[in-house]
């Protein structure tokens, strides 16, 4: 897929923006996409959105991921509804169709909030100070309540005993667009 977007977009490099898809399923394969993409101009690289059930953007597996997007200075991208491991036609076999585009609804809504803890709260952005994530079509709904999380925490949370150097919302300013 990223040699052919590399092809497509090179038609009109002004207007058309790259950003490889990687796969969470092999993060050493995904590092050195980033490396190859970065060399060819691609101007980002996007993750699913949603994870695995017990699976979380702050373990330690994603680390060299997150450095080697730095590195090349790669904002990573989730873009709502791109889940990883789940069967995302589930909720289509309810038989309400009103259910099941709200439950479709919901699901981007949440996502979001539960990749911004992880990152927050995972010390991801504390880790990587110059990585920049992209949360895209998600509309501002859940803004709000990750913002209020600075009324309900203190800097030393982490239970590994490592600290946060700043509020949630400062790493928000700083790394999330």
């Amino acid at each position: 897929y990223n040699d052919w977007l590399h092809a497509y977009c090179s038609h009109n490099p002004k207007r058309l923006v790259p950003l490889a898809v990687l796969s969470v399923l092999d993060v050493e394969w995904s590092v050195k996409e980033i490396q190859r993409c970065a060399k060819l101009g691609f101007k980002g690289v996007m993750v699913p959105s949603g994870l695995p059930d017990g699976e979380s953007y702050a373990s330690a597996r994603f680390n060299s991921l997150w450095e080697a997007a730095q590195d090349a200075a790669l904002p990573v991208s989730f873009h709502e509804n791109t889940v990883q491991g789940r069967d995302r036609g589930a909720s289509a076999r309810l038989g309400n169709p009103l259910l099941e585009r709200f439950r479709w609804r919901i699901r981007a809504w949440i996502e979001p909030q539960v990749t911004l803890v992880d990152l927050i709260f995972g010390l991801v952005l504390e880790r990587f100070p110059r990585l920049h994530f992209v949360f895209a079509e998600y509309e501002l709904c859940w803004v709000g309540i990750i913002l209020k999380m600075d009324a309900n925490m203190d800097r030393t949370l982490a239970p590994s005993g490592k600290t946060m150097s700043m509020l949630p919302s400062e790493y928000i300013k700083r790394q999330i667009h």
